[in-house]
């Protein structure tokens, strides 16, 4: 459209891949570009995926004010220009802030309670604002914390060293490092649940018509299934044997710390055959439940099955009032490419992405 900037952008609907600002008065840039109605409008026309990218003249100090509401990327300079790439908050930025009321599983503290419960050899750790745990290679102690709160270590308990992993802040506190490697993942994804009858409207469109092929024409009903039913199935799926075994572990670890509040859904045809399942976690502490566990077997490659079950986890969390999907591991810089198919998978239901920095550390006498 044709117009005053200052009016079109408040008068467009849906959202671009691209947005470029290039706007001048005579020879001084747009005030527009320090104007926070004007960049929170641009925000909000931002897609998800999409990109913002600011060309300005002389006045560098403006792409400061374009931080507060898009995430940095990259930035250029060609004589008395300045060019700025940004992205939208949750494309997977370091620093990025969290949709409000959302955090991480691993920073709930209700969840770290639970977990390290059924940990013979860890111990719960608990602060105003944080939660950790301690455990013991050979003689020195280990402790770990999830969380933008600073936690507040304990002396004479030992030699250890102390991690604290950060999920926004990005600055090193006075008495702290940072590592040189990580402890954990590097990426992880949340979705909003939204409503009832609207929820899928922000998963992309390859997903939205896979969900209305599986709603219109299912393959398989999914069923809520024990542990055991879902084990057995899960046996049969195309992983290899050695992850198999490790994931199957790692189940029976989850559900002994946190019972009931396990579920397990399969897919099954009308022949009696599971071809696809999904194992999450609620906490109702937070509001949210967390994505463990899905597979599928050599019969669900050309279904839409998968889209079914996580349609169903929406459905299932709207019921019960959940705000947030956390789905967990995706593939950060550097991690395995065999992590990529079920990072895309992943990545098309509204998600927004945890970049998280190096974890900080400090050692303990």
């Amino acid at each position: 459209r044709l117009g005053d900037a200052a009016q079109v952008v408040h008068e467009l609907t849906g959202t671009f891949d691209l947005i470029v600002f290039d706007l001048y008065c005579g020879r001084e840039p747009s005030p527009l570009i320090e104007d926070a109605r004007f960049l929170s409008r641009l925000q909000q026309l931002t897609a998800l995926n999409g990109y913002f990218l600011i060309n300005i003249f002389g006045k560098p100090d403006a792409l400061n004010t374009v931080s507060d509401f898009f995430s940095r990327r990259s930035f250029w300079k060609y004589r008395w220009n300045h060019l700025g790439l940004f992205r939208p908050f949750g494309a997977g930025g370091k620093g990025d802030p969290l949709m409000p009321g959302f955090l991480p599983h691993r920073a709930v503290t209700a969840y770290v309670e639970r977990d390290v419960r059924v940990q013979a050899k860890q111990q719960f750790l608990n602060g105003t604002g944080y939660a950790g745990r301690r455990w013991h290679v050979g003689p020195i102690g280990m402790e770990m914390y999830f969380g933008d709160q600073e936690p507040v270590v304990e002396i004479g308990k030992g030699k250890r060293v102390v991690f604290w992993q950060t999920l926004t802040r990005v600055d090193i506190p006075p008495g702290w490092g940072r590592s040189w490697m990580m402890q954990n993942y590097r990426k992880s994804g949340y979705a909003p649940v939204g409503r009832a009858d609207d929820y899928w409207k922000s998963w992309t469109g390859h997903a939205i018509r896979h969900r209305h092929k599986w709603l219109t024409h299912p393959d398989a009903e999914i069923r809520s299934v024990s542990l055991d039913e879902f084990m057995a199935a899960y046996r049969k799926g195309t992983l290899d044997h050695m992850t198999k075994r490790l994931f199957i572990w790692m189940l029976k670890c989850k559900h002994g710390a946190h019972g009931d509040l396990m579920k397990y859904w399969l897919a099954v045809t009308p022949q009696g055959a599971a071809i696809a399942g999904l194992a999450v976690l609620d906490i109702p502490e937070a509001k949210m439940a967390v994505h463990i566990i899905a597979f599928y077997t050599k019969a669900a490659r050309h279904s839409s099955v998968n889209y079914g079950l996580i349609d169903y986890w929406f459905q299932d969390a709207i019921s019960k009032g959940w705000t947030y999907l956390d789905f967990d591991v995706f593939r950060g810089p550097y991690e395995p490419r065999a992590w990529e198919g079920f990072s895309r998978f992943k990545s098309q239901f509204g998600t927004r992405f945890v970049l998280y920095p190096n974890p900080l550390f400090r050692w303990v006498k």
